[in-house]
Formats: structure tokens, C-alpha cells, sequence
């Protein structure tokens, strides 16, 4: 027995190691990723490969140098080419294969699921590949094996690695392997390789130049030396540009893009002077100042290397509205600094975790389409459901945000989100007490069981909208008729507004909508409505439900049943107690939509019906 319970301590103490991720968490975080590599895509990355498609034809036809022009009229989406061509030359590299198979099959390369599978395998590797240069940076700079372990952990187990990346699956993540090459190779202090590797990230994404200049001069004081540098960084781009410099469309493609980029990056947050001052540019060029003044030793220059661009990062996500997919360029560098920090693990890991989640609540709440149903019709979901015939009870994660009042808190989310990214800058500025500590601080897996979750219903509240079903609707005079208000106010005792139904079977309803027209919607609730549904064979009430008429707009009002209606007829009333004098009034339909039962307000028949929805606990099997 003693020797029985020595081997279990001995088991427990290996599963709950605070050095090491076991094994379960390795494999439930690897079941999370495959589940989001295989269910969620985003449109916009096709646009990509159909015009690495396009540049194939281009050079087969001989026209590279008019890349652009060629793609006129040609392309099957509904972007032509507004990057530098490197980004379509990488792509167009990787779909060889797919265009071999395309000329002779002719499949669908936009919404093929094998084909958009190719597509994120790309975008797969390219994390993979991000990932082992992290593992690399973290042991070079003085982590134990098992530290950097925990590394790649938390950055495969991000948000907003998952989101952009395997979901989105947008391309910035291939931007992200050159700039986190050359950051390895700067770190080892090979200056011309670094030079190289950005130089190929700059042409991708003009992000990489944020970091670059500050990089160098944490190094280089001397200034003709610094901007020769600089200048040579540039040098892929100014190639990119030579290339394509003969074709007019180049210059309305790609040069509209980076105006809207440009306008972006410049947006005023502050109004001065006869300006507006960007607190973004206005961090830059301070990062920039305090880089060429800061003189490190080589004890300090490994964290500061990795801490710049988590700094110009953080600044730029902080201080303008951006793109729900650029936000990866952020994460390696936040979890590279978190390692290096030996104290506040537990809540760095938090509040990137934090950093997720707000950032996923803001970009569904502003970016609506896309986090949409559209999303899921490409890859497994639209495989295992009737996805074209099911009618959704939600479009979208902003719909469900919406349902549940999420959306209303908007701006107190973006507010987290921006105090999470400053918090994280200063709890993990380089300081020197800290000096070659980088192991002192285990993690819990708790902790790391808090991230697997936040994963988990990320990806249910994502792919759920495309299983979530709409109830049959029971009664529906929304659809059929404008509407317009009633002429009295229930609020006062003894007025009534009342809508007979028929129910055809036993039914389960789930929700009625209604919609009110509402002067009294001050904040102290001194009157309420009450709706009741009344069986009129029974004359039982089978449900009452009060509202004060301070949380009524004028949006539809969702009145939540939950209860089993037998067949037969039934009457909804609307009513109301403590009048303030102030009108209150359900909306009315514009003509009479069902003749058996028109209205009756006060106990009087008008030629209309209550504006009203409702719906029955969707029980059809959706499922294939």
C-alpha cells in the first residue's frame, strides 16, 4: 500500500510540475488549434491566392513586369493586387501545386475546402516556423529549456495567435517570420543578416520599418552610418517597386492602399496647435530619440532587443484603431518579455489572456463581417450541417454580443484592452535588478488552464453561430406590414392591449419579440408593463413577466417564455401599473394581417394586429 501511494505522490508531483506544461494540456491546446484550423476561414486571404494564381499566368504569358495591369478584369474576388508583388511571389511559390491542379481540374481554389485547407497550411507552417524561432530566442538569451517550453505554450495558447492566424487566417503571420528571424539574428549580433531579413519584411507589411529604425540605434550612434543602414533595409522594397514601376495600375493598386493605411496610422488623437498630434507617430519618434541616447551594456541589449518591439507594437495597438488581424505581430514579443521578467508571471499571463479577450470583444464588435457566418462556409461546419438551408437564430459573434448586451460596453472593453497592453509595458520594462534572472517564477497550471478555456469559448461562441438555430416562428406580423404606434398608453390602470393566437400543436416557445413606442424612459422605474399569455380554454395564466419602462427602447424587446403551449388558442396581453403620465405603447401593425383576430386595445377590435414575433424551441434535425 505505502508502495502504491509513494508511486502516485510521485506520479502527481510529475503531473503538476510549475516548470513543465504536461501532457493532457499539450494535447487538449493541440485538439483547440486543429478544431479552429479546420472550421473557421476568412475571405479576404483568397484574394491572395487568386492573384498568386494571377502572377503564375503573368509570368507564363511574359507579362511580370505589368503583374498588375494583367490582373485587371482577371481576378475572381473582389480585390486585385494592392500589396508589393514579394507578398504574391511567396504565395504564388506555395500554390504551384494548386495551379497545376487548377489547370487540369479547374477546382475551386476560392472555396474548395481542400484548397483553402493548402491555403492555412501555409499560414500553419508559418506559425510553426514563429514558434521554433521563439523557442531559439528564448534559450539564447538565458532560458532553461523548460521555460522556453512554456514559451511556445503560451504563444500557441493566444488569442490573438488563434484569431488571426488559424481563424482569420490572414497573411501577417508570414510578415512575422522574417521579422522574428531577423530579431534572432540581431540578438546574435549578425547586422547584415538582420538588414536582410527585414528588408524582405519591410516590402511585406510597412510594420517592420516601426522596429527597425529604433533597433539600430540602440546599437549604431553614429548617424550616417545608422541611416546607411536604414536605407539598405529598403532595399527589397525599392526593388518590389522597380519591378512593377511600368505598370499604371501598380500605382492606383497599391498606392490607394497605403493611403488608407497612411491616413490610419497618422489618425489624430489629440488635437494641438494647428494639428492634430498622433500619439502613435508622436511614441515612435520618442522610442526613436531615447534608442539613439540609451546606451546599453551587453548584460541589458538581449532584453531591450526583444522589448523595443513589444513597446512600438503595444504603442500601435494601443493608440489607433487597427485590424483585428495585425494584432499577432504583437504576441511573440509579449510572451518573449514575460518570460524574461523572473516576477509577476501569474498576472502577465492573465492579463495577456485579458489582452485577448478584449481584443476579440472589440474588433467582433467593430469588424462585424468579420466574425460572421460567412466564415464557416467553407471548411467542416459547412460539411456536417444543413448550412445553406438552416435558418440561424445569429449572423454573426456581434449578434450574439448584441443579444446579450455586450455591445453596450464597447468602449469599457477597448478601455481594458489598452490598459492590459500598458500595464504589460511597464511591468516588463528591462530593469536592472533583474539582470540574468530569467527562472525564478513558476506558473501555475491553473493559469494555464484559465487560456485553454478563454480558447474554447472563443471558438464555441465563433463556430456556434453557424449551429445555433432560429426557432419556427409561431406568430410573425413583422414581416408583413410596417409599424406604427398605438394611439393610447397602457401605463394607466385598466388599459389593455391584447393579441389572440392559435397554437396548431403542443409547442415549446422560447422567446416573443415585441416593440414599444416609450416617453417614459427615465431612469427611475416609477411604472412597468406587464405582459401576460393567457390560455383561453383554461383561462390559466401561463406566464407573466414585468418590465420596468426605463429599459425599454424603442429596439425590439425580447420577452424570454420558456414554456409548453398545448394546442388551442391563446391571447397575449400587454398592460401596465403606476402611470406617470408619460405614454408608453406597444407597436401595432399598419393593416390587418390576421383576419381571425384583430387587435383588441382597451376591449375595442381595430383593423390591426400587435407588432409582434414569436418563436418555438427549434427542434429540427440540422445536422447531416
Amino acid at each position: 500500500m505505502r508502495k502504491n501511494e509513494g508511486a502516485i505522490r510521485k506520479y502527481y508531483n510529475k503531473w503538476n510540475d510549475k516548470n513543465k506544461v504536461n501532457v493532457i494540456e499539450w494535447l487538449i491546446l493541440l485538439l483547440i488549434l486543429v478544431t479552429a484550423f479546420m472550421c473557421v476561414y476568412y475571405y479576404d486571404v483568397s484574394c491572395t491566392v487568386d492573384n498568386s494564381i494571377l502572377l503564375l499566368k503573368s509570368i507564363y504569358k511574359g507579362e511580370f513586369f505589368h503583374y498588375y495591369d494583367f490582373t485587371i478584369g482577371k481576378t475572381r474576388t473582389v480585390w486585385a493586387p494592392n500589396y508589393e508583388i514579394l507578398m504574391y511571389i511567396i504565395f504564388a511559390i506555395w500554390n504551384i501545386p494548386l495551379a497545376l491542379v487548377y489547370k487540369f481540374t479547374h477546382i475551386d481554389y476560392i472555396h474548395s475546402m481542400p484548397a483553402v485547407l493548402w491555403t492555412k497550411l501555409l499560414l500553419l507552417t508559418c506559425l510553426l516556423i514563429v514558434v521554433y524561432i521563439v523557442y531559439k530566442i528564448c534559450l539564447f538569451i538565458g532560458m532553461s529549456i523548460e521555460r522556453s517550453r512554456i514559451a511556445t505554450f503560451l504563444l500557441l495558447s493566444s488569442i490573438n495567435v488563434m484569431i488571426p492566424t488559424l481563424m482569420i487566417s490572414q497573411c501577417d503571420i508570414v510578415n512575422l517570420v522574417f521579422i522574428m528571424l531577423g530579431i534572432y539574428m540581431y540578438l546574435q549580433k549578425k547586422t547584415v543578416k538582420f538588414i536582410i531579413c527585414f528588408a524582405v519584411a519591410i516590402p511585406l507589411k510597412m510594420f517592420a520599418l516601426f522596429i527597425f529604425v529604433p533597433l539600430i540605434l540602440i546599437d549604431e550612434k553614429k548617424i550616417i552610418k545608422a541611416l546607411s543602414k536604414i536605407v539598405a533595409s529598403l532595399s527589397v522594397l525599392i526593388i518590389c517597386k522597380a519591378i512593377s514601376w511600368q505598370s499604371e495600375a501598380y500605382h492606383y493598386l497599391v498606392g490607394s492602399f497605403s493611403n488608407v493605411m497612411t491616413k490610419q496610422l497618422q489618425e489624430a488623437n489629440i488635437q494641438l496647435g494647428s494639428g492634430g498630434f498622433s500619439m502613435f507617430i508622436g511614441g515612435i519618434v520618442a522610442v526613436c530619440i531615447w534608442a539613439y541616447l540609451k546606451e546599453v551594456d551587453k548584460e541589458e541589449r538581449n532584453k531591450y532587443i526583444v522589448y523595443i518591439p513589444f513597446l512600438i507594437f503595444g504603442m500601435m495597438f494601443a493608440f489607433f484603431a487597427f485590424f483585428p488581424y495585425w494584432i499577432v505581430l504583437l504576441v511573440p514579443f509579449t510572451i518573449v518579455c514575460i518570460m524574461c521578467n523572473p516576477r509577476y508571471l501569474k498576472l502577465n499571463v492573465l492579463l495577456e489572456t485579458l489582452l485577448g479577450i478584449t481584443a476579440f470583444l472589440s474588433c467582433a464588435l467593430r469588424y462585424y463581417w468579420i466574425y460572421s457566418e460567412t466564415t464557416l462556409d467553407s471548411l467542416l461546419i459547412s460539411k456536417v450541417t444543413d448550412f445553406n438551408e438552416m435558418n440561424r437564430k445569429y449572423n454573426s459573434v456581434y449578434a450574439v454580443l448584441q443579444h446579450f448586451g455586450i455591445d453596450k460596453y464597447q468602449n469599457a472593453i477597448a478601455t481594458v484592452f489598452v490598459v492590459s497592453i500598458i500595464t504589460l509595458l511597464i511591468l516588463n520594462y528591462p530593469r536592472e535588478r533583474d539582470k540574468q534572472c530569467f527562472n525564478q517564477e513558476s506558473l501555475e497550471h491553473s493559469v494555464l488552464w484559465v487560456r485553454i478555456s478563454s480558447l474554447i469559448i472563443v471558438i464555441a461562441l465563433w463556430v456556434g453561430i453557424g449551429l445555433i438555430p432560429e426557432g419556427n416562428t409561431l406568430v410573425n406580423t413583422m414581416d408583413s406590414s410596417e409599424s406604427v404606434k398605438a394611439e393610447e398608453s397602457v401605463l394607466p390602470e385598466g388599459n389593455s392591449v391584447v393579441q389572440k393566437f392559435d397554437v396548431k400543436k403542443d409547442t415549446k416557445v422560447s422567446e416573443i419579440e415585441l416593440q414599444f413606442y416609450n416617453e417614459a424612459n427615465s431612469h427611475i422605474n416609477v411604472s412597468e408593463v406587464v405582459v401576460d399569455i393567457i390560455d383561453l380554454d383554461t383561462k390559466e395564466k401561463i406566464l407573466s413577466k414585468r418590465m420596468g419602462t426605463s429599459v425599454i427602447d424603442e429596439k425590439i424587446c425580447t420577452v424570454k417564455v420558456n414554456k409548453k403551449l398545448n394546442k388551442g388558442s391563446y391571447e397575449l396581453k400587454i398592460s401596465g401599473r403606476n402611470d406617470n403620465g408619460e405614454m408608453i405603447s406597444p407597436l401595432l401593425t399598419k393593416k390587418l394581417i390576421y383576419q381571425k383576430y384583430p387587435v383588441l386595445i382597451n376591449g375595442k377590435e381595430e383593423e390591426q394586429n400587435l407588432y409582434i414575433q414569436s418563436k418555438d424551441r427549434f427542434r429540427r434535425r440540422y445536422l447531416r
